[in-house]
């Protein structure tokens, strides 16, 4: 008796186990803003495989709206309200389910996300925030928190990003060492003086300009399109590892020779502003990739083609057009 009892109490642990995680997936979950807009605008979607996903949004005024995805518009929804008056309102959306969230544009000056650990895209770029803390969110995969007041960002938990679009903050430090699945990373307009990016193997696209590099290693990053570290204190630059390149631009920085006879894809290169001599340019000239009529290059240097008309027939001969300022 005693042993069939145990039997019963151990299947009624497992099944209570099992139903406390299946309704574990529907729990409401919790994000909270404060603003001081007189008029926001909020964006967002569910995931698709739930047609009753839905959110509460509690606008902080006394008043709320419902609302709930349609599956024609890929379970995406909008939430807009006005207030009166300037006084700042604390917002909270309850939600099942939501995947993504945009609330850019909002003047939103403190955004808590840290109890919906489940959120894929958050977009709150354009606001006022001067933290922001995402350690919970392991599902994020892409984050887009531009032009704010952010002074530090740890983004070690959210191994999943892909997408990071960090620019015109007040970074002085930035570590994705753990965002091995980045593709595209964006981060200029900081106060950087470092970035690496070795154990990014996946990045297509960095933008990395208007920081205080002396040094960037991209010898890993074998995929890069493009690459924007204009605007930095480069002293050097070997771009010889990304065969992909199509962009490059190093204007404003501290070069004095470029070799990209190893970029058989590059279409615009932009390095004026460099302390690039005569013979260091005829060099640059001749390592640039032929180009056909159907996709010409695109040249922007300190290169003055009325004092060499040699070197300048070389560009033309190549396919490259030289752009004026």
């Amino acid at each position: 008796m005693r042993i069939k009892k145990r039997k019963i109490l151990c299947c009624l642990a497992i099944f209570c186990g099992m139903c406390s995680w299946l309704y574990g997936q529907d729990v409401d979950q919790q994000i909270t803003m404060t603003t001081k807009a007189l008029q926001i605008h909020l964006r967002g979607a569910f995931m698709q495989r739930h047609d009753e996903a839905q959110a509460t949004v509690d606008w902080g005024d006394g008043t709320k709206d419902f609302v709930t995805g349609c599956s024609l518009a890929n379970y995406a929804f909008g939430a807009n309200h006005q207030y009166i008056g300037e006084t700042p309102r604390t917002i909270t959306i309850h939600s099942t389910f939501l995947s993504e969230l945009d609330c850019s544009h909002n003047q939103i000056t403190s955004l808590d996300v840290s109890k919906h650990a489940a959120l894929n895209i958050l977009l709150c770029g354009e606001n006022q925030l001067t933290a922001l803390d995402i350690k919970a969110n392991t599902a994020l995969i892409a984050l887009h928190c531009e032009e704010n007041h952010i002074a530090t960002l740890d983004v070690s938990m959210n191994t999943k990003l892909n997408h990071l679009w960090c620019h015109t903050n007040r970074l002085a430090a930035l570590d994705v060492s753990n965002n091995t699945a980045l593709i595209k990373l964006w981060c200029s307009d900081n106060q950087l003086t470092a970035l690496e990016v070795s154990r990014n193997t996946e990045l297509t696209f960095l933008w990395c300009a208007a920081n205080k590099f002396t040094n960037l290693d991209v010898s890993h990053n074998t995929k890069l399109i493009e690459l924007y570290c204009d605007n930095n204190q480069l002293t050097a630059l070997d771009v010889s590892a990304n065969p992909a390149l199509f962009e490059l631009l190093c204007n404003k920085n501290r070069l004095t020779a470029l070799d990209v006879s190893h970029n058989a894809a590059l279409t615009f290169l932009w390095c004026h502003d460099n302390p690039l001599t005569e013979s260091a340019l005829h060099v640059l000239f001749g390592s640039l990739p032929e180009r056909d009529g159907n996709m010409k290059g695109h040249l922007r240097s300190d290169f003055n083609p009325e004092h060499d008309t040699a070197a300048h027939r070389l560009i033309l001969d190549k396919g490259w057009d030289l752009i004026a300022d």
